[in-house]
């Protein structure tokens, strides 16, 4: 039997750590001998746990800005202390598969020819920081996964494009009312734009249209004063009533409850796991018009989309939506198969298991 290897640069459950998890349920399921290495422990660890694999907890060193920048020397230090470690690591197997390019001391010694290496790559880097990977793929002779067309498109490198996929807990839907609740689900940092979004529904505040905004999610740590910003930004509401939930392992209750989930990203998105997630359960999804996301979602047939960073673009599809909410069964049912022609684990499943007999 193979030894293969799952590399993994985190443990909580976040969009990135359930995608790893539902890829390695799928290769623990296949004829290999599985060892998993992740560099602490945390929510996801206890997932891992359940799985027929090996679970190894080390510090290997994870590519991070905001680590690099705290702490430039003894990150670079732990990152090469990482990468000769990596190096005896990697020869006790037959196939590594990395999950996203933040594992460095991993891609860095794949240059062991007799390896089979996988580098799933979910991320949308600089160009300096793309022409470095576009490199080390190369020399390494790694098979490249990506997560979205438009990732691919910006790496520019040969690779099998394999969507993401979620499996939701779907919970019995309240009887519906007139009110409007909007959710939004995600790190509580600049890239996601929680900020964005509460300006906008500040805005339409006076309208007294929207009843309940949900934030599902938390900052990182050593940056709570994004947290701080929101919690004093929604001092301003008066007629809307604003739920700061932190991380939710679960969210689902929060999408059963919602009317409208909106991704305002003010960055581009390598893919989206929170717009198929809201499509999963039938909601109408908003995103931000840029990245990934719009591979998923075509404006007013399965959600709409509003130019990125447009406060007053965000909030016109908002005011919209509201407007004509009762005459818009159509995007629902439209996102819902849209989710399950292309977004179920089933599909990811098959996507995965040829990948792996391809090699």
């Amino acid at each position: 039997m193979k030894k293969i290897l799952l590399i993994h640069q985190g443990a909580e459950l976040y969009g990135s750590d359930r995608s790893f998890l539902t890829v390695a349920e799928i290769i623990c399921n296949l004829n290999y001998n599985v060892t998993i290495i992740i560099p602490e422990s945390g929510p996801l660890a206890e997932k891992l746990n359940s799985l027929n694999a090996n679970l190894i907890i080390y510090d290997f060193g994870v590519l991070r800005k905001s680590t690099l920048r705290k702490r430039p020397f003894s990150e670079f230090f732990k990152i090469l202390k990482g990468y000769f470690w990596s190096i005896k690591e990697s020869q006790k197997y037959d196939i590594i598969y990395i999950n996203t390019i933040v594992n460095i001391t991993f891609i860095l010694p794949l240059f062991n020819r007799k390896l089979k290496k996988i580098i799933h790559v979910r991320e949308l880097p600089s160009k300096k920081i793309l022409k470095i990977f576009k490199l080390l793929f190369s020399l390494s002779k790694s098979r490249i996964i990506y997560n979205s067309k438009t990732v691919r498109d910006a790496f520019n490198y040969n690779g099998e494009v394999i969507y993401n996929a979620v499996s939701i807990k779907k919970n019995l839907a309240p009887p519906k009312t007139n009110s409007i609740n909007i959710l939004f689900v995600g790190r509580i940092n600049d890239w996601k734009g929680a900020d964005l979004l509460l300006d906008s529904i500040v805005n339409l505040d006076d309208l007294s249209l929207i009843d309940n905004f949900f934030i599902v999610g938390s900052p990182y740590p050593g940056q709570e004063d994004n947290l701080d910003k929101l919690l004093k930004k929604s001092k301003k509401l008066n007629n809307c009533k604003i739920f700061f939930t932190g991380f939710l392992d679960d969210p689902s209750t929060y999408f059963t409850i919602s009317d409208i989930v909106v991704i305002p990203s003010r960055k581009p998105e390598p893919f989206g796991r929170v717009v198929i997630e809201a499509m999963a359960h039938g909601k109408i999804t908003v995103i931000a018009n840029h990245g990934g996301m719009t591979e998923i979602i075509t404006h007013n047939c399965n959600g709409f989309k509003f130019n990125p960073n447009s406060t007053e673009d965000l909030q016109k599809i908002i005011l919209y939506i509201i407007n004509n909410y009762n005459s818009l069964d159509h995007i629902k049912i439209n996102a819902l198969n849209t989710y399950n022609n292309n977004f179920t684990n089933k599909t990811l499943e098959k996507n995965i298991v040829n990948f792996f007999k391809s090699l």
